[in-house]
């Protein structure tokens, strides 16, 4: 395995790492403020996913093995499904301030 294959397998396992403890941020049940503070960690994250997706994307597209490609295209994808979790994980917050906003009327 080259070093370049490990480290776009070191950063698809960190990007999995990351979506899981995403999908746990937004509180059960709390403040508007703690909600808010979810939102604005979801959406760094998303921004976060969405630049190594696009780096890894650049990079599948250079690589020369087919081992190189397949594992910077997969690594890629789960950027790309971490970036959308947190814009999941983002309207859920909004949704939440939202309601607790409209019972607050």
């Amino acid at each position: 395995m080259t070093l370049r294959l490990r480290s776009v397998l070191t950063l698809l396992a960190a990007g999995l790492a990351a979506t899981a403890a995403l999908a746990q941020q937004l509180p059960a049940a709390g403040g508007i403020a703690e909600t808010r503070r979810a939102i604005a960690e979801a959406q760094r994250q998303g921004k976060a996913a969405r630049d190594r997706a696009e780096w890894l994307e650049l990079e599948a597209a250079h690589a020369t093995m087919a081992a190189d490609k397949t594992a910077r295209d997969a690594a890629a994808v789960a950027a790309r499904i971490q970036e959308t979790e947190a814009s999941i994980t983002e309207a859920e917050g909004r949704i939440r301030i939202i309601a607790g906003e409209r019972e607050a009327l």
